[in-house]
């Protein structure tokens, strides 16, 4: 799949040349019916997907997919298991993802399931190297009720995350967060290392403000509350910390500010 500089994706044009092809029903023509889906079950092995954005030179590839589910059909239980090998280049991207859980669909109503769920992801990305986190837990989406939400618990180094989260109004969307944290290092997380070795440089180090656009969380509304049994930050310890939001709302943001 391409993205050109102008914003526009390979595909479109197929999009385009098919709708135009279409023919209206004609006049007194009774409505189609309901299909019934019903799959015994999906494998693919070894596929392969390339994503290029030309404007920004961001490039996602995902090798060796290993794909098998159950039978696919309303209301239906059935195991999903899918592996990858995942590339990218802004940012760097060298992950190896493994995604198992079982799926109900619910069509009719609108609802869908993935219980039982365990994500494994390894490798690096960005600033990030040795990366080994495990994610548990139940995912539910009810599209009709426009609320999505996730009972989750994730595993990384000596962290342990116990997390609700949910997302209510597709529009407008209002978010939930429950978490808990039992201990984290965030030292360990720091991009800038003590023993990070400067680059050469032909002339004196001049301090530059990068501007980080941020523009994406105006609007964002979140109720929540955040427990941390331990923490380090900067070489302070911090034990049995607790933060709760209550009508948290981002109304907007600048490159210099913000107001909450």
């Amino acid at each position: 799949v391409i993205r050109a500089r102008g914003g526009k994706f390979d595909f479109e044009d197929l999009l385009g040349a098919a709708g135009a092809g279409a023919k209206p029903a004609p006049p007194g023509a009774a409505p189609a019916g309901k299909v019934k889906f019903d799959v015994a079950g999906i494998q693919l092995k070894d596929g392969s997907f390339v994503y290029l954005d030309e404007g920004s030179g961001q490039r996602l590839e995902l090798d060796d997919v290993l794909l098998r589910t159950g039978r696919i059909a309303e209301e239906v239980p059935g195991r999903l298991s899918l592996a990858a090998h995942v590339r990218g280049k802004k940012p760097m991207i060298d992950l190896k993802v493994q995604l198992d859980g079982t799926y109900r669909l619910g069509l009719a109503r609108e609802e869908y399931a993935l219980t039982g769920m365990t994500l494994g992801v390894q490798g690096a990305a960005a600033e990030l190297t040795r990366i080994a986190l495990t994610v548990t837990g139940d995912a539910h989406a009810r599209l009709a009720k426009e609320a999505l939400d996730a009972d989750l618990v994730a595993k990384f180094d000596d962290t342990t995350v116990k997390a609700k989260l949910g997302m209510t109004g597709f529009s407008a969307p209002r978010y939930q967060l429950q978490a808990d944290i039992d201990r984290i290092d965030l030292d360990r997380y720091l991009v800038a290392q003590k023993d990070a070795k400067p680059a050469p440089s032909a002339g004196p180090k001049v301090a530059v403000d990068v501007p980080v656009d941020l523009s994406a969380l105006e609007g964002l509304r979140v109720d929540g509350k955040l427990s941390v049994g331990w923490m380090q930050l900067m070489g302070l310890k911090f034990s049995a910390l607790e933060a709760e939001l209550r009508e948290f709302v981002i109304q907007s943001v600048s490159q210099t500010g913000g107001h909450l």
